[in-house]
């Protein structure tokens, strides 16, 4: 306690000498710079995201339209992944009020028909009610396609044609122009749940005056009865094939598994068998050709950080050299060739000659930087806090400056560097006016040759000792 004690002294002998006006701009200062610390501590801490509705896939125009409320509200926070809009999770009562006060809610599937039914007039003529309820399922049907997995945007038209007679015949046709997230080509399966789903929505719909046009693959998918009867064939090849790369896929990744960070892609090659053979049951039956596989070939993508993490194990801390590293890669690249095309299957005769394995090699800087460029930029307010702390902190070097100049020329003047109290030194100049005003009447050219000297052999001294004068006079 003791050594507390001595060593806590002179700390409050320097408190006690600062002014009080002093004090308070310490004080202010040590708040300013403990509120700047605080808020960029946090602005630099990850912050905690929640997906928006709880995971919901939102179309582009509802991405858009979710966006817009965002920055009208000046909250730039959020972050897009794929098709979920996730937002932080401390801010999320925010940014939910942001989006009701924008009514940037997902509409509902029968929104249209109710805006229809709403805009009725009794007194507008029949068929402009009736187009209005028209556009309206129209907009219903296409907002239901692109509710579906792995669909971006889809238009529905479709028109009647009444032809005459008794009684009179209608025919329907319609066409759905669907785009797939991304540059993806529709699936198979896909056009017929979209064709499936308009015959459902739309009665007295066919499913041959169905077509379905895919925006991607610049293509369309009419529903005459030869492009059905050919489906079955071609959906038996996609699922064939999209069963046998996943299976294969998943045994090369679990014999990579020491190696992180990998990307296998597997492609596997069918050919189709003729369709002329015997049929015991039912010879007139229209039945897929068989398909059979000729060859499954691999790619493998390793990044280029793990032959630099090889290298550290191997030789320590260090630059690697690039001989080095391309040595390295060689050698990973021939030992996953290896045991790869050692699992995969026999090829035929004729696919032997191509290569099976093909291992590739990224720099995994690219991700960074499109992880940098997605990430979000700082807010001006994050800056002005940068500068408040930078002042700060500049003001408590000049303070600590001018202090430490102060105490040298103390220590370098002889009267300065005398430690006694500043009653000894008011002693020393002689007793204070009114005191020398009791005793006898002192010259006043006595009086100012005092202050003067004071003032020329220390003048912060020579403060104190006025002051104590005056409050003694007083």
């Amino acid at each position: 306690m003791e050594g507390l004690t001595r060593l806590g002294e002179p700390i409050v002998e320097r408190l006690r000498a600062v002014s009080s006006t002093g004090r308070m701009v310490g004080i202010g200062l040590g708040l300013l710079i403990a509120l700047g610390l605080w808020l960029l501590v946090g602005r630099s801490a990850p912050q905690d995201y929640v997906a928006l509705l709880d995971g919901r896939e939102f179309s582009e125009p509802q991405i858009a339209r979710l966006s817009a409320a965002f920055r009208k509200h000046r909250l730039e926070g959020a972050r897009i992944t794929g098709r979920i809009v996730e937002i932080p999770a401390a801010q999320q009562d925010i940014y939910l009020m942001a989006v009701d006060a924008e009514n940037a809610w997902p509409a509902k599937f029968d929104a249209p028909i109710e805006r229809a039914l709403a805009e009725a007039n009794p007194l507008m003529p029949w068929q402009q009610n009736r187009e209005s309820l028209q556009r309206g399922e129209k907009q219903m049907l296409a907002r239901i396609v692109s509710e579906m997995s792995g669909i971006e945007n889809a238009a529905v038209q479709y028109d009647e044609i009444r032809h005459p007679g008794f009684p009179p015949r209608v025919e329907s046709r319609a066409m759905v122009a669907v785009k797939a997230v991304g540059l993806r080509h529709l699936e198979i399966d896909e056009v017929e749940a979209i064709r499936d789903t308009v015959v459902a929505f739309k009665s007295g719909l066919q499913r041959e005056n169905v077509t379905i046009t895919d925006l991607n693959a610049c293509r369309a998918y009419p529903g005459h009865r030869s492009s059905i009867d050919s489906c079955p064939s071609t959906r038996t090849l996609a699922a064939t094939r999209r069963a046998v790369e996943d299976q294969w896929r998943t045994k090369i990744e679990q014999r990579l598994h020491m190696y992180p960070d990998v990307t296998v892609s597997v492609n596997a090659h069918f050919v189709e068998l003729s369709n002329d053979f015997p049929r015991k049951h039912r010879p007139d039956a229209q039945m897929p050709a068989p398909i059979r596989p000729v060859q499954v070939s691999a790619s493998i993508d390793v990044p280029r950080s793990y032959f630099r993490r090889v290298w550290h194990q191997r030789y320590g801390a260090g630059t690697p050299p690039s001989e080095q590293i391309h040595q390295i890669e060689q050698e990973v690249s021939d030992t996953i060739s290896r045991a790869v095309n050692a699992m995969l299957p026999p090829a035929e005769p004729a696919w032997k000659t191509a290569h099976r394995v093909t291992v590739t090699s990224h720099d995994p800087l690219a991700a960074d930087l499109v992880q940098f460029a997605d990430s979000p930029r700082p807010r001006p307010e994050f800056w002005l806090i940068v500068i408040g702390v930078a002042l700060a902190m500049g003001t408590i070097l000049v303070s600590v400056y001018v202090l430490a100049h102060r105490a040298a020329v103390r220590r370098g003047n002889p009267t300065a560097n005398d430690h006694r109290s500043t009653e000894q030194d008011s002693s020393r100049f002689g007793p204070a006016p009114a005191e020398r005003d009791a005793r006898s009447p002192a010259s006043l050219p006595e009086l100012q040759q005092q202050v003067s000297r004071m003032v020329q052999e220390d003048p912060a001294i020579a403060a104190q000792v006025l002051k104590q004068w005056m409050n003694r006079a007083a």
